[in-house]
């Protein structure tokens, strides 16, 4: 009877370890599984930013290429105004 208790208390033993262990491996997966949502939005967001950060590379390039051809426009007329009044001036010295 003393073995047959021991292989009762045994089992039952085992059968709250296996548990506890069920218990701690569902815990455990639903931190993994929480983790990797967090992740995944995360990484969404760092996506949003990525693209809306490109947007604004482009926009800033297109704005620097007209801006540079607006001031080689301005420029070139300015340049144009110079040598007129050089002209003049040089053929009212003669």
């Amino acid at each position: 009877m003393a073995f047959a208790q021991i292989f009762i208390e045994l089992c039952q033993s085992s059968r709250r370890n296996e548990k506890a262990a069920s218990k701690d491996a569902l815990r455990d997966a639903e931190e993994a599984k929480t983790a990797k949502e967090e992740l995944q939005a995360l990484s969404k967001e760092a996506e949003r930013k990525v693209k809306a950060l490109e947007a604004e590379v482009l926009q800033l390039t297109e704005d620097l290429a007209s801006s540079a051809q607006h001031l080689a426009k301005l420029l070139t007329a300015e340049r144009a105004e110079l040598r007129k009044e050089v002209k003049t001036h040089i053929q009212q010295a003669q």
